[in-house]
């Protein structure tokens, strides 16, 4: 399923990529901007997450994933669209 969805993303993204095979771990920063995660089954939690926060690989990019069990919704918005190659390859690390 992982592998699918970094193929649909990235068709979706419009990007080349070599693999859609998805890694097993994937680093990340995240804030959150708005909602209390201590009650996260109940708010609508807004995070920005940052890939490669360091640049160590290159691959720096940012994006915002939401979330809202009580719906059972999940949002992945993006940034900017410069950051969607780099988002494919921390993913899939092409």
């Amino acid at each position: 399923m992982s592998d699918n969805f970094t193929r649909a993303l990235s068709t979706l993204f419009k990007t080349e990529a070599s693999s859609f095979k998805m890694l097993d771990t994937i680093g990340s920063t995240a804030f959150v901007l708005s909602g209390q995660p201590e009650y996260f089954d109940e708010e609508y939690i807004k995070t920005k997450i940052f890939f490669d926060d360091t640049n160590e690989k290159d691959s720096y990019a940012e994006w915002y994933v939401n979330i809202d069990l009580k719906n059972r919704i999940l949002e992945l918005r993006e940034k900017d669209q410069e950051y969607r190659k780099n988002i494919i390859n921390v993913l899939t690390n092409n």
